[in-house]
């Protein structure tokens, strides 16, 4: 088995990840939050109930809408979430503006402790992130082929 030495060139990649990472988190709840309330709003339009009025069924719909859309927002937390990662994200960037003047390990233990504050990721948006990471330090060569789940998290992202 060969060893391995990490460089600072790679912890400081793996800051440049979680900022990436955070940044995406950010946008994905915004976005959640927004996908709701255009729905909550469209369904719940006085305009549309009016034009609907004479189909039972659709406006009852419509209020299921309605209510599932503020539920999820309500339960799902999702300007919360986005506030922290929003947090995160400006914590792993201080970090990134002081990497180049650490030591190695000073690195990896503000890394850690950071790591040791986040915990809520979310799953889908880590190889987006990996990937977008990578690209933007010209590492296209460790690029990862995403499946379709990574896919449409990154086009809500």
């Amino acid at each position: 088995m060969q060893h391995y030495d990490r460089t600072s060139y790679e912890a400081i990649l793996d800051v440049r990840y979680n900022i990436r990472l955070h940044q995406l988190s950010c946008r994905y709840y915004a976005r959640l939050r927004w996908i709701a309330a255009v729905a909550s709003l469209v369904a719940g339009s006085g305009a549309l109930v009016g034009a609907l009025q004479r189909m039972p069924f659709t406006l009852t719909a419509c209020g299921i809408v309605v209510a599932v859309a503020s539920a999820a927002d309500i339960v799902g937390g999702w300007a919360e979430k986005g506030a922290k990662h929003q947090m995160w994200r400006v914590a792993f960037s201080d970090l990134l503006v002081r990497a180049p003047k650490m030591a190695l390990d000073e690195i990896e233990e503000s890394l850690a402790r950071l790591d040791g504050t986040v915990d809520d990721e979310v799953e889908g948006l880590r190889l987006p992130a990996y990937n977008d990471n990578l690209r933007s330090n010209g590492r296209l060569d460790f690029t990862k082929a995403e499946p379709l789940r990574s896919r449409l998290m990154r086009m809500i992202a």
